[in-house]
């Protein structure tokens, strides 16, 4: 899809139309997720996602921890509980306080429950899975309390992993939902069974930062998936994958960026002559070459959201914080439209956070995920589902409702 600059005002007046109009929803990489006793949140309730959701609310409602906790699962399934915690000095740090167990002897589980698709798109097997993370005080240690895998084609036999006191047992419950055990093994002991889930690690959790992105940054010598660093700091090696993939993609970027900012003749990612190969962006202005370093943060953001959703092969699920940063209204525009694309043809799951009205008044009321504290609590709900904000939706668009203080449930 090539842009132009006078389709600006376009973007504003599509943005009511439906998601999907004309094609069956496709299948999503997460359809539905709880977590309890994460950071903020004792206990999100089931979190219901479409191909495009938003998170909006006030600073400090607990719409990072969401995001939060599911990187964490990701991190759990792909490299481990030890890992998954690090960032936050361990998992004592991270897990509510506000629940004890009874006993006293540790902490109640920090729980994971969701729900989703192996594989995006129009295809593919459905998955169901658990997973439960405790500390206890005597000793010190961090373990899987209880784990639960399973997944399925439409009509045919469920597959099902389970945690036991011994190891992990593998299983298969047929069409008449008998359940027959298949082998156990002790060799998963100590990774999650969601390590079985492939699709999680391809998830991809983005929070830009520019001064991360200037850099020239060493090429990853290992072949194959290349996945954009959650700072961005190795875009110039995420483009160079992408005009390998598919060189036409590669110009559909340079042509876009080009409506933004008419004066760019080219911008592309450049490789040094050293043995050891570094990368980095370079924009052409008339004859002069200007290196990544000295881009504006809203041009690297730009570029980068746009590797992103229009990369031949993207991410099942693109999970981007506060995605208007850095960027002016027609620019925000433009990605808006960008993303809408690519949910609409089903190639990946979009999950936002913003605090932009702007950018909320682009969007269909639907997509839209209310965050707020209920007795010092987050609490998640859709407005969409709300009768009289739903009312008030046909006079007004979703940001301006926003910015009124037109956002919260009817007691």
């Amino acid at each position: 899809m090539t842009l132009r600059p006078n389709l600006g005002i376009m973007y504003f007046t599509m943005s009511q139309t439906p998601l999907n109009t004309t094609q069956a929803t496709p299948n999503l990489a997460i359809s539905k997720f709880r977590i309890q006793n994460f950071k903020a949140i004792r206990d999100s309730g089931d979190i219901e996602f479409t191909p495009l959701t938003v998170f909006v609310g006030a600073n400090g409602v607990g719409k990072s921890s969401l995001v939060e906790g599911l990187e964490t699962l990701k991190k759990v399934s792909r490299e481990g509980l030890n890992q998954a915690f690090q960032n936050w000095q361990g998992f004592e740090h991270i897990c509510n306080r506000t629940a004890q167990s009874g006993d006293n002897s540790h902490q109640s589980p920090m729980t994971f429950k969701i729900n989703g698709n192996e594989e995006v798109g129009y295809s593919g097997r459905m998955y169901s899975a658990y997973c439960a993370v405790i500390a206890h005080k005597e000793p010190h240690s961090v373990g899987f309390l209880k784990e639960e895998l399973q997944s399925w084609e439409e009509g045919g036999a469920t597959r099902k992993a389970t945690r036991t006191s011994e190891g992990i047992e593998f299983g298969e419950i047929d069409r008449n939902g008998e359940y027959h055990s298949i082998e156990s093994s002790a060799r998963m002991a100590h990774r999650s069974i969601l390590a079985r889930l492939g699709c999680l690690g391809l998830w991809q959790f983005v929070r830009l930062n520019p001064v991360a992105m200037i850099h020239s940054e060493r090429l990853n010598q290992a072949t194959g998936y290349v996945s954009l660093a959650t700072d961005g700091s190795n875009i110039a090696e995420y483009l160079l994958d992408i005009q390998q993939k598919d060189p036409s993609v590669m110009q559909g970027i340079v042509e876009t960026v080009q409506c933004v900012l008419p004066y760019v003749n080219d911008v592309q990612p450049v490789l040094t002559t050293e043995t050891v190969r570094f990368a980095h962006l370079q924009l052409t202005e008339q004859s002069s070459a200007i290196p990544g370093w000295l881009f504006s943060s809203g041009t690297l953001r730009l570029v980068s959201l746009l590797a992103l959703v229009r990369h031949p092969k993207p991410p099942p699920l693109i999970v981007i914080e506060e995605i208007e940063n850095g960027l002016d209204p027609s620019t925000i525009a433009m990605i808006v439209e960008e993303i809408r694309e690519v949910v609409r043809t089903g190639k990946s799951q979009i999950v936002l956070t913003t605090h932009s009205p702007y950018l909320m008044n682009l969007l269909p009321l639907k997509s839209l995920m209310l965050v707020e504290r209920v007795d010092g609590e987050p609490r998640f709900f859709r407005p969409a589902n709300d009768e009289s904000l739903a009312r008030w939706s046909e006079d007004f668009a979703p940001g301006d409702l926003y910015a009124m203080g037109r956002r919260r449930r009817n007691p």
